[in-house]
């Protein structure tokens, strides 16, 4: 065989080879982003019922306190109502956002 032969058949086996690991991880690439991305369509279907569930409920009673933490759009901010504990906090900062 002289080194045309050689290189030929060096080629030949080097594409075998890409093929053949085309063909084992092609297919686990895909099972693995199908899953990844149903977790994150469920993921945001949950968020969001969570979200509605807090949106929809409704609290009254006489202002505490108004707290801002600064002085820019998306600063917390949130109401102290009187009657309600310091844990209510996190809930009004959520639906005051």
């Amino acid at each position: 065989m002289n080194d045309r032969e050689k290189e030929d058949e060096l080629n030949k086996q080097e594409w075998e080879i890409k093929k053949s690991l085309l063909m084992v991880f092609i297919p686990i690439i895909i099972l693995v982003i199908i899953p990844i991305s149903y977790y994150q369509l469920n993921s945001l279907e949950k968020a969001e019922e969570r979200f509605n569930k807090v949106n929809q409920q409704e609290y009254s009673g006489v202002v505490k306190k108004k707290k801002e933490n600064g002085d820019y759009p998306r600063a917390s901010r949130w109401v102290l109502l009187e009657g309600f504990e310091i844990a209510s906090k996190s809930i009004m900062r959520f639906m005051l956002r």
